[in-house]
């Protein structure tokens, strides 16, 4: 009995040992396949990251290629826009050559009307003695239109032939002007204003002075160091000097600074003044003082030139 009870122990107790073995390898296999289920899971994570990515970069890819094609449709736009901007300039262009050729060829075409009427036009003999004599003048010499009427009108033509030869000569006002201009150059010295001034005295308009003044290529701040150096010859004061310069047309702050700058000395320039005017005239000292006054120099400089001319 006791044996058979021991037997049924043992093989209690083995199958005991069999159940707890399955339980185990059961719940390793569970655990085997969790794990297996978590990296399954992981690693399609990862795969959809990377797919996630991917997408990404692909669609950064595909707005840089937008941005480069969109650039490249500005730049053929901008490249065309300039195209057709030199087109339409070598458009205006052409337009303005054949504007001016035109307008050349209608000037050629006056002129040659002009000397078709002229060489038409029937002239007395008067007429003729007048034009030979206006053409002689502006041979040698430079005139304003009224300037040569006046001119033939005192040779005795009369006023109506002065006129004719006037207009038939030919001249070209605006260079008669400039010829005048440069002459006037030759021997003084001028302001611009001066100039004009001096141009339309003798009977150039206003526009042909101007154009005279424009075109001589005068250096305006060297014709006024002439003026001054021309001016101290005569001799001139201070404040004598300035205001010539003024009445001459220089701008006042030019002929400022060129008076301070000249170097002069104003005691011999007011000998000069003084012997100027006993040269021409006699003069007692408290005249010539007097005159010296007038002329803007001061009581030392007067009486430094009374002395060297002599007056007691």
């Amino acid at each position: 009995m006791k044996k058979l009870i021991a037997l049924l122990l043992a093989l209690l107790l083995v199958l005991g040992c069999f159940a707890g073995c399955g339980d185990s390898d059961y719940d390793d296999r569970d655990d085997e396949s969790s794990s297996d289920r978590d990296d399954r899971d992981e690693d399609e994570d990862e795969d959809e990251d990377e797919d996630e990515d991917k997408d990404k970069d692909e669609d950064e890819d595909e707005d840089e290629d937008k941005d480069k094609d969109e650039d490249e449709d500005e730049d053929e736009d901008k490249d065309k826009d300039e195209d057709k901007d030199k087109d339409e300039e070598k458009d205006r262009d052409e337009d303005e050559d054949e504007d001016e050729d035109k307008d050349d060829k209608d000037d050629k075409d006056d002129d040659k009307d002009d000397d078709k009427e002229e060489s038409d036009v029937e002239m007395t003999e008067s007429q003729e003695e007048a034009l030979a004599m206006a053409e002689s003048y502006l041979a040698v010499l430079s005139f304003s239109y009224e300037g040569l009427i006046g001119q033939l009108e005192y040779e005795d033509f009369s006023h109506e032939d002065a006129v004719f030869a006037a207009d038939h000569c030919g001249a070209d006002w605006n260079e008669q002007a400039l010829l005048s201009a440069e002459t006037y150059l030759d021997y003084s010295a001028f302001s611009y204003d001066g100039l004009i001034e001096q141009l339309e005295y003798d009977k150039f308009t206003k526009e042909q002075a101007t154009y005279a003044a424009d075109n001589c290529d005068a250096d305006w701040d060297e014709q006024l160091q002439r003026a001054v150096e021309e001016c101290l010859e005569d001799g001139y004061s201070y404040d004598g000097l300035i205001d010539h310069l003024e009445y001459e047309g220089f701008p006042k702050k030019d002929v400022k600074k060129a008076v301070e700058n000249c170097d002069a000395d104003w005691n011999e320039q007011a000998v000069k003044c003084a012997e100027g005017y006993l040269k021409y005239m006699e003069f007692t000292k408290e005249e010539l003082i007097g005159q010296l006054e007038y002329e803007g120099f001061t009581a030392e400089q007067i009486e430094y030139a009374v002395e060297e001319v002599g007056l007691e």
